[in-house]
């Protein structure tokens, strides 16, 4: 009976994952973002800095 109650388990948390693996990849993203930001000095927004800082030299 004990096997049974773990696959039944197992399943509900494959049904709650396939449910939600859009939130859950959202939140991985942004904790992957967060971690990179202040554990290494990643900026985010760097490429965006880098575009805007061109167009200035054209302008």
């Amino acid at each position: 009976m004990g096997k049974k109650k773990n696959i039944n388990k197992f399943t509900r948390i494959l049904k709650y994952i396939s449910g939600y693996w859009p939130a859950l990849g959202l939140c991985f993203t942004i904790m992957g973002v967060l971690a990179g930001w202040v554990f290494y000095d990643v900026k985010p927004f760097q490429p965006f800095e880098e575009i805007a800082a061109k167009k200035k030299e054209y302008i």
